[in-house]
């Protein structure tokens, strides 16, 4: 394993690492078969989670270089624009504990990343945002497309590690950033030791015990993730795996920033650490550790972490809107 590749970015990022490894054992065409499978299975889930939505949207497949990627969109048309960038292997449908909040004064987009277990078609496996440059290309596209000029851009876990490196590449067009246990600020060398110990032995109970201990003991989250976790296992998205990110990206943010972390996170690691370092090298940041929530905070602490993000946005208004 190259260990420079970077940490996973939640609990569905490890598992499908760990699928990955250990397909070539079933056989190519098997590991074909048993993913298609459970990429239907997947979007029936999504279907059904949508469903249950407490707020009008509307889908949207926009044209990028990789493929069509797919946007639900709500709230009032000509409000500002807040972009939601969901956890590795996960969906949009992330966000549906928070989503009839931001969407009230807001026109909120959650897109589902392309080349992840989402709705996003990505055209050839072999062409895939490989780098955090090359996924705030990706999503430069994407607000080209909504007709968005600017945004502020929340995301979780790799979320935040796509909106970190978009943030840098386009400040232009980052009005705020949120970012929810971000990967790559710092590497929990401890995570790491605990995927290699699993993908070693890649048993089904290894597995599922790595999942609990990375979501965390939130009866929330496991019930609201656990089916899709159970599936994901199986599926092997294509799109970077966040490596550190390096000093000067994160230097380069301009947007006023808002860092959220979990007292409770286990991949993330030790949040004093990630918060000195993204205060070191972010000139406009704020951070705030929930003590109790883990990784998949939207899900585990929602009427937070909207609290959080409105007080974030009223102190640093944008004059422009």
């Amino acid at each position: 394993m190259n260990m420079s590749a970077g940490v996973p970015a939640t609990a569905a990022g490890m598992a499908l690492l760990l699928a990955f490894l250990s397909s070539g054992c079933a056989g190519y065409f098997d590991a074909e078969r048993a993913e298609a499978a459970s990429r239907t299975r997947l979007d029936q889930l999504y279907e059904s989670r949508l469903g249950q939505w407490s707020v009008p949207y509307e889908a949207h497949y926009l044209p990028t270089r990789y493929g069509d990627t797919h946007v639900v969109a709500c709230g009032p048309s000509g409000a500002p624009a807040i972009v939601l960038l969901h956890a590795m292997g996960l969906n949009a449908t992330q966000w549906g504990s928070v989503i009839s909040e931001l969407a009230q004064e807001n026109r909120v987009y959650a897109v589902d990343t392309i080349g992840d277990l989402g709705r996003s078609k990505l055209v050839n496996r072999d062409n895939y945002p490989n780098s955090g440059k090359l996924l705030a290309e990706w999503l430069r596209e994407v607000l080209d497309g909504l007709g968005e000029d600017k945004a502020d851009i929340v995301g979780s876990s790799m979320g935040g590690w796509i909106a970190a490196h978009f943030a840098a590449h386009a400040p232009e067009r980052t009005r705020r950033l949120v970012l929810l246990g971000p990967v790559g600020v710092t590497m929990p060398w401890k995570v790491m030791l605990r995927l290699v110990g699993v993908a070693l032995l890649p048993t089904q109970g290894n597995k599922e015990s790595l999942i609990r201990w990375t979501l965390g003991s939130s009866p929330r989250v496991q019930e609201e993730l656990g089916s899709h976790m159970a599936i994901a296992v199986d599926c092997r998205p294509r799109l970077a795996m966040p490596r550190m990110i390096e000093d000067d990206t994160l230097s380069s943010i301009q947007a006023p920033t808002l860092v959220i972390l979990g007292g409770q996170d286990h991949p993330i690691g030790n949040p004093q650490k990630v918060g000195e370092r993204i205060r070191r090298f972010v000139s406009s940041c704020d951070v705030v550790v929930l003590p109790e929530a883990g990784h998949v905070m939207n899900i585990e602490k929602p009427e937070s972490i909207v609290t959080l993000i409105r007080k974030f946005v009223d102190k640093n208004p944008d004059h422009c809107d």
